[in-house]
């Protein structure tokens, strides 16, 4: 059960300096916790209970869409909203074609006031 008046973000990238952005550019409105790969993201999802979960697509023994189907089978991830990060424009149409509801996605590098906004908006759907 939540405790927290912040909406908790479960960030999955295996980029350090990216973690330490989405930690400094969201902490001030989120609780933002971060793990540097996938896997033991399943049980720290049950865990948190996290409002959102912003994931890389390419990430080290469990990618991204991996974490995301996982996610998606368990009952309380049905409805979470996820968020796909990649700096790998070719790989952007792939996330259209995922069959979750509530996911969306923004290409690395990310403008800071885009990513704000795309969280508030997830997080409030």
């Amino acid at each position: 059960m939540k405790t927290t008046l912040h909406k908790r973000i479960l960030v999955i990238d295996d980029d350090l300096v990216v973690r330490r952005l989405l930690t400094a550019a969201l902490s001030p409105t989120y609780d933002v916790i971060t793990l540097p790969s996938g896997e033991n993201a399943g049980l720290l999802f049950e865990n948190i209970e996290p409002d959102l979960v912003i994931l890389d697509i390419r990430l080290p023994v469990i990618s991204g869409y991996d974490i995301a189907r996982s996610i998606r089978r368990r009952p309380s991830g049905q409805n979470t909203p996820l968020m796909f990060l990649s700096g790998h424009f070719k790989e952007v149409p792939l996330i259209h074609e995922m069959e979750a509801t509530r996911t969306c996605h923004m290409a690395k590098p990310f403008d800071v006031s885009e990513l704000r906004h795309r969280v508030a908006t997830l997080v409030q759907s």
